[in-house]
């Protein structure tokens, strides 16, 4: 088989912090189960600090001198990984092969999945570490918005990767349960290939992938205007938030967002429905003219898409009082004479289109699709 045909693979590898906790005595496991949950080093005491930044340090020298042998002892991160490369060595040789490190929101978290970074990255492969503020287990109400934003970043990363030729695999040997629980269930969706081995097996046990695909377009699409709103942080209202289940919703601090498994829903089922029309503004703040519609009915789907999704970052901008916008919206006046004096502003889709619209107080009014003016 000729390397250029091999399919490379981005794998996510979960990761707990057995490489260092295995093998210490008492008094170090003491001190880690008391700063299991700290972010900062400024969370911990100077004592406590200074055996752990030791203890890291002596284990990271331990570790990039072992052998593979001792790397698959000392790391159940690693021992899946490598157990799935003996299976699969032609697939290994594919030199774009990613590999992403899920880590807690932790210290020790952080430190362990640094290490293992660093050791792959000796080894030739391209390695990056993932983590989201609040993914630790001190604060029920942190660790589900953290785990809400991690499902946004995988699916949307996934995505990307699998649209470009990639095979995503999972690789959930190491971590912890309530992290690896709600991954498990997502890469049933989103994986090629999930994989872990039981600690003193040497045979990797395969998850297969779910048969078909989530579907709640028909909740969704009755409540588009909420989910919309939901997913770009604006808020809703008790009556919108009543005829969506429970289980995708969760509320803090007498707000509502959407739950991790709501986010999962929405970021599977949008793409399909943002490529069909130009929905409805979700925001009585942005409005569409008269003729907007007209100019978008010969836009493609992928055009389509993203006027949606500018349409969603106007309403978040309108909504917080044109205080921020978010880069990809870039809003500006148009500097051309036919249009200058008539306050017309724009903002990119992609290389070759625009939205033209105006700005009255609090209220942006789209008025058409048009081509990028060079």
């Amino acid at each position: 088989m000729n390397k250029k045909d091999i399919q490379p693979t981005l794998t996510l590898m979960t990761c707990g912090t057995s490489l260092i906790t295995n093998g210490i005595d008492s008094e170090l496991r003491s001190i880690i189960n008391r700063c299991a949950n700290a972010v900062n080093w400024t969370d911990i005491s100077s004592s406590d600090a200074a055996t752990l930044k030791s203890h890291f340090k002596e284990k990271e020298k331990q570790f990039l001198a072992s052998n593979e042998q001792e790397i698959r002892r000392l790391s159940a991160e690693l021992n899946g990984l490598l157990a799935w490369q003996e299976e699969n060595p032609v697939a290994n040789s594919q030199l774009q092969n990613e590999y992403w490190i899920i880590a807690t929101d932790t210290i020790l978290g952080k430190t362990t999945a640094k290490i293992i970074q660093e050791w792959l990255s000796l080894h030739g492969y391209r390695t990056q570490v993932l983590s989201e503020s609040g993914l630790r287990t001190a604060n029920l109400i942190e660790f589900r918005q953290a785990l809400s934003a991690l499902t946004k970043h995988i699916v949307e990363s996934v995505t990307g990767y699998r649209d470009n030729g990639y095979q995503i695999n999972f690789n959930l040997t190491g971590g912890f349960k309530g992290i690896n629980g709600f991954l498990q269930a997502l890469a049933t969706v989103y994986a090629n290939q999930t994989y872990y081995l039981f600690e003193g097996s040497t045979e990797l046990l395969y998850i297969p992938q779910l048969p078909y695909r989530l579907d709640a377009t028909q909740i969704i699409t009755e409540n588009l205007t909420a989910f919309r709103r939901l997913a770009n942080g604006m808020s809703i209202s008790q009556a919108q938030s009543s005829t969506i289940p429970d289980i995708w919703l969760f509320d803090i601090d007498s707000s509502t967002i959407l739950s991790e498994w709501g986010e999962l829903i929405w970021l599977d089922t949008m793409p399909k429905l943002y490529q069909q029309q130009v929905l409805p503004s979700p925001s009585n703040l942005v409005i569409y003219s008269n003729s907007f519609l007209n100019t978008t009915r010969k836009a493609d789907a992928s055009l389509i898409e993203i006027i949606n999704k500018r349409i969603d970052a106007l309403a978040v901008y309108a909504e917080n009082g044109y205080k921020q916008m978010l880069k990809s919206l870039d809003v500006k006046a148009l500097q051309a004479n036919q249009y200058r004096d008539k306050g017309i502003l724009e903002c990119d889709l992609d290389a070759h289109h625009r939205l033209f619209m105006t700005r009255d107080g609090e209220h942006i009014t789209i008025l058409k699709l048009h081509a990028a003016l060079h």
